[in-house]
């Protein structure tokens, strides 16, 4: 059996890309998104539709005071029985 092969990429997208999400974290780790704008929501469709129509499958992402991190992958070999 020859198993699935991926390729991995990570992309960066600062504030301009995104207007402003805030990300909150209370002290009994519990995280939320208290406020995200229409605007940025649409950002974030824009960055993960045109990335998918590349065949990239959004894997992760990570949000921070300057933008994103997203992790992606992509199948470059197919499993098939040998």
């Amino acid at each position: 059996i020859i198993m699935e092969q991926y390729e991995y990429e990570i992309t960066k997208h600062g504030t301009e890309d995104l207007e402003k999400v805030i990300y909150f974290c209370n002290s009994s780790g519990e995280c939320t998104l208290d406020e995200v704008p229409d605007k940025g929501i649409d950002a974030l469709k824009r960055i993960f539709n045109a990335k998918g129509k590349l065949g990239w499958d959004l894997v992760q992402f990570f949000a921070g005071n300057e933008g994103i991190i997203a992790v992606w992958k992509r199948l470059i070999k197919k499993a098939r029985d040998q």
